[in-house]
């Protein structure tokens, strides 16, 4: 109860738009995207690392469906996260 309860924090402080998952994800829509990439993605390593993934392309690829799940698996793993858009975030920096 203790551990779903954090998750469930850490997901709120997180400010996501909406619930995505990754079961959510279509990516027989996204032919030019590596599921050996997406599932070592998905194994959060790259958290621990403190290294960058980075989502590039045009509207309604599903760069936002991915960051938000990928940012629930973060939540769930036990890290704190913060979501915004690239256009938020710069705002913010501005």
């Amino acid at each position: 109860d203790r551990e779903a309860s954090g998750t469930r924090l850490r997901i709120a402080g997180a400010h996501f738009p909406a619930m995505k998952t990754l079961e959510d994800f279509n990516a027989d829509h996204q032919p030019s995207l590596r599921r050996d990439v997406l599932a070592h993605l998905e194994m959060m390593s790259f958290v621990a690392k403190a290294e960058n993934v980075i989502l590039l392309g045009p509207p309604g690829v599903g760069k936002t469906h991915l960051g938000i799940c990928l940012g629930i698996k973060a939540c769930q793993a036990g890290y704190p996260v913060a979501f915004d858009t690239a256009t938020g975030w710069a705002a913010r920096l501005a």
